[in-house]
């Protein structure tokens, strides 16, 4: 209507002006209230021209600021750092390569680069920021190059600092060659040659690299050093408690005559020692705190003693419920000991009280102390139960709340070769052997529904239990037979012969001839 109103003014002005247009004006019709109208137009025309000069100054700032903001953008994308980021970050082209060599000389590269850039640290700084140094530390060490992480981290070009040393001695300390492993804690010294000072999460890494209790204790003490950078919280005390549970580095003759008369027990006391340190510095213990203490109790068959974590545990309010993990260090306490009973207690009571339904690693330990205690028909059962998704016996017996929606977890390779260790410690050789077929004929299937098959565990774990020397000469046969299968194939080794030769030796009488055979 506006839009018409004011064509019908412009109309009119033409007509008044000029015979061209056929076309009355809109006041012309409409007499007095046309004129009205027609007042009415021209007020709405002047606001309009009015408002339309508001508008267009409003349109020019704000395509002075999209300049301003483009010239800004265009700045930004001419430097050579952010030119690179949007081609190719470092990062990218060294995650595509899985050679250590390879990755080597990339990093040789990458230093030549940082050293023939202009010296300055701004220049560095562009063609690889510190935050990457950290993540390509991180990535060289997930590589298994680590040569070429410790020479790129030591160079000056890299900048080093507190981040970049932390995930080197992450990387360090997760590597299974002692070699580098011990070489975690090497790095500390060269941070404070360099004036850098160490964090919490600097100690918590290399306490990922040591091993027993007087190692922890010695990493504590040397952490305590540094009271600006290190809080000496319960994640430290986690650290180091978790250490006393791994063994110490084996002694050699000259230091033997060192070691404590209980030199076995020293894990668990240590640990025993920091967590009683912990409360006298008020410090709240976490679930993490008694999963660890429950890991060292468990390397050294503490069993009363960690049951009464558990139980100490259950009466903290901050730890009243525990998870999974804790529950799973209990029972490898129990497995370690054989105490199956009260493995089997602690499940029910995992399931029942707090509702968790058994994950692969509380079922495995659950086996392992059912296969210690020579109880091969109920892990046999459990094993069926762990097949078909249903509840054993003894946690549905009596139970106080439903259990319909608990699942078992599924075996795996190790679930079934602990079954089969059950079967050879009782000398139960027909239910091993039906497991083994079972294997071979694809009918164990886990998580992920791939078939699990037989190793070379699996048979040198039947061959212990073989009644006579015919029975191991034929698992040996169906052995060397699967190296004609591709993807199946597995091939006898020293303990397989020594098992075999060991049922020919205990044969009423010996079978010597075969033994020699084997």
């Amino acid at each position: 209507a506006v839009a018409g109103a004011s064509w019908s003014g412009r109309a009119g002005h033409r007509a008044n002006g000029s015979a061209k247009s056929s076309r009355k004006p809109y006041g012309m019709v409409m007499g007095h209230e046309g004129t009205e109208n027609n007042k009415n137009n021209n007020n709405s025309s002047r606001s309009r021209r009015t408002n339309g000069d508001a508008d267009s100054t409003t349109s020019a700032s704000r395509m002075r600021r999209k300049k301003a903001s483009g010239a800004k953008r265009l700045q930004s994308d001419r430097s050579p750092y952010n030119r690179r980021r949007k081609d190719e970050s470092i990062i990218s082209s060294f995650s595509a390569v899985d050679n250590v060599e390879q990755l080597s000389t990339m990093v040789d590269d990458l230093i030549c680069k940082l050293e023939n850039s202009s010296g300055s640290s701004s220049s560095a700084s562009r063609l690889i920021s510190p935050r990457e140094v950290t993540s390509l530390i991180r990535l060289l060490g997930a590589r298994g190059a680590y040569d070429a992480m410790l020479k790129f981290l030591r160079h000056p070009a890299s900048r080093p600092n507190v981040f970049s040393y932390t995930a080197a001695c992450a990387s360090l300390a997760q590597s299974s060659n002692p070699t580098y492993r011990s070489q975690s804690a090497s790095l500390l010294d060269e941070m404070d040659r360099m004036g850098i000072q160490p964090s919490t999460y600097t100690f918590t890494a290399i306490m990922l690299g040591v091993d027993g209790g007087a190692d922890a204790m010695k990493m504590m003490e040397k952490a305590r050093h540094y009271e600006d950078s290190v809080d000496m919280n319960v994640f430290m005390f986690n650290s180091a408690i978790h250490a006393c549970s791994r063994n110490p580095p084996s002694k050699t003759k000259t230091d033997s005559s060192k070691m404590p008369a209980d030199g076995q027990n020293e894990g668990w006391q240590t640990a025993l020692l920091l967590f009683r340190q912990m409360k006298k510095e008020n410090i709240v213990p976490n679930e993490q705190t008694y999963a660890s203490l429950l890991h060292a109790c468990g390397k050294s068959g503490q069993v009363k003693l960690a049951l009464s974590f558990l139980n100490e545990m259950k009466t903290n309010p901050s730890t009243r419920d525990p998870d999974e993990k804790v529950w799973g260090a209990i029972l490898q306490v129990l497995a370690s000991a054989g105490d199956y009973k009260k493995a089997m207690k602690i499940m029910r009571e995992m399931v029942l009280m707090s509702g968790i339904s058994p994950n692969i690693l509380h079922c495995n330990a659950l086996l392992a102390s059912l296969s210690r205690a020579r109880k091969d028909d109920v892990a046999l059962d459990l094993l069926d139960c762990m097949l078909n998704g249903t509840v054993p016996v003894f946690i549905s017996a009596n139970a106080t709340v439903p259990v319909d929606d608990i699942r078992m977890a599924r075996p795996d390779l190790i679930s079934i070769n602990t079954v089969l260790a059950a079967c050879s410690r009782c000398k139960n050789y027909r239910d091993a052997k039906i497991i083994l077929q079972r294997m071979k004929n694809k009918e164990f299937l886990g998580d992920n529904k791939i078939p699990i098959k037989p190793d070379s565990i699996s048979y040198n774990t039947i061959l212990s239990a073989c009644p006579n020397p015919e029975a191991a000469a034929t698992i040996l046969d169906e052995m060397r037979l699967s190296r004609r299968e591709r993807y199946s194939s597995v091939v006898p080794t020293t303990v397989t012969y020594t098992n075999a030769i060991t049922v020919c030796r205990r044969a009423e009488p010996p079978d010597l001839l075969r033994a020699r055979q084997f």
